[in-house]
């Protein structure tokens, strides 16, 4: 009877000691929860009202020239900087080294240097015509 008695004190307190720690601990949770909800509807309604106006932008005839224009100007660097298959590993006036390779097949093979021609005349050409932003074409 005497171990009944102790096991509910021994409850009891535990359950005591419960309820001061979520005194202590639990309004944290009642500012924390409602604030994470509001700050998420907020960016929901941010990121949609983003879209409707880029979307209106679009319709309109309004561009985002500067980073496109910067994007093709990346592109075109890069693309420069890829060593023609007419010139001399040797002779490149351009500020980036070119990688070698010395693999004897490909060195002597024109179908494979043509073709690589004839396709960054192709990118270049897209880059310099192409008026739309490359991540407006996903939507």
């Amino acid at each position: 009877m005497e171990m009944l008695k102790e096991r509910t004190n021994m409850l009891h307190d535990n359950e005591l000691k419960r309820n001061e720690i979520y005194k202590r601990c639990f309004w944290i949770f009642g500012i924390i929860f409602p604030a994470y909800v509001l700050a998420s509807v907020i960016w929901i309604v941010a990121n949609f009202i983003f879209y409707k106006r880029q979307k209106q932008r679009l319709e309109n005839g309004k561009k985002n020239t500067f980073n496109q224009t910067q994007e093709r100007e990346r592109l075109l660097e890069r693309y420069n900087q890829i060593p023609s298959a007419n010139l001399p590993f040797g002779n490149h006036s351009r500020s980036s080294p070119p990688a070698e390779f010395n693999d004897g097949n490909n060195l002597n093979d024109l179908s494979v240097h043509s073709s690589f021609e004839a396709n960054r005349a192709r990118v270049e050409a897209s880059l310099k015509l192409n008026n739309e932003p490359q991540f407006m074409r996903r939507i």
